[in-house]
């Protein structure tokens, strides 16, 4: 079994700042509640369309069989996602704001483990 630890922030910025992987899985945040520490993000959606300037990302993903979009918070239940027969276990560790390049961005830490 293994674990990944993923810090991906809420949105769309240069380098894919708001899309991690751990295996076979893909995350996408959509937004970050800091008031109820929530995180919203797509689970494994099929993309379709990526694209990637210094400044900005956009990313276009259409729902297969495998997607979900759900909120956890660090108190909520891992989520369980079979792919492809392998279960990922998705919790979230944290949700904070960090300074990067001057501005203050939203982040949230996952654990994954498969």
């Amino acid at each position: 079994m293994e674990q990944k630890s993923l810090r991906i922030y809420d949105t769309a910025q240069s380098r894919s700042a708001n899309i991690g992987t751990a295996g076979g899985l893909v995350i996408v945040v959509h937004s970050i509640e800091m008031e109820q520490k929530e995180v919203l993000f797509v689970v494994n959606p099929n993309v379709i369309e990526y694209d990637e300037t210094p400044n900005s990302q956009s990313i276009g993903f259409e729902a297969i069989e495998d997607t979900r979009m759900k909120r956890l918070r660090p108190e909520s239940e891992p989520l369980s996602v079979p792919i492809d027969g392998v279960v990922y276990r998705i919790s979230v560790a944290s949700v904070g704001c960090e300074t990067l390049d001057a501005r203050q961005r939203r982040y949230c830490d996952f654990t994954v483990t498969y």
